[in-house]
């Protein structure tokens, strides 16, 4: 996509407010999943600590699987802003069922090509099997 493609596509409201609580949700969700089933002690501090510590982990693998997975043409940011406008169906907030755990599995494949392309020279390669996923959805979007 260029900038005269991305330009074009204007994006609603709905869109960004599903794609950013998919983010939050994945960004979040693990980190207090693993510290609430390790952490059985009564100290907080070593939570919270164990919990700010597990959250900079995957901010960090988020943005480097963001880096890793861009290309020229499609910036991952943009992969997973198209998969989200890719699966809404325009019913409301029906469709946060539908682009959350969509958004949720494109983050989950970004990092999966990450982590598989983490010793391939070519970094290209990673940018394209992303740009495979995004197609994928492009090809199984929602119709309104």
């Amino acid at each position: 996509m260029t900038e005269e493609t991305t330009a074009r596509f204007r994006l609603g409201t709905p869109v960004y407010l599903y794609f950013w609580i998919a983010l939050l949700v994945v960004g979040i969700l693990p980190a207090l999943l693993i510290v609430h089933s390790l952490h059985r002690g009564p100290s907080l501090a070593v939570g919270l600590t164990a919990f700010a510590i597990l959250l900079a982990v995957f901010q960090l693998l988020f943005w480097f699987s963001r880096r890793r997975c861009t290309s020229a043409d499609l910036p991952a940011w943009d992969g997973l802003l198209y998969i989200a406008a890719y699966m809404t169906i325009g019913v409301g907030y029906f469709s946060l069922f539908i682009v959350v755990p969509s958004v949720i599995f494109g983050v989950l494949a970004l990092v999966a090509i990450t982590l598989s392309s983490v010793f391939d020279s070519d970094g290209a390669r990673a940018a394209h099997r992303f740009r495979a996923v995004v197609a994928w959805f492009g090809r199984h979007r929602m119709y309104q």
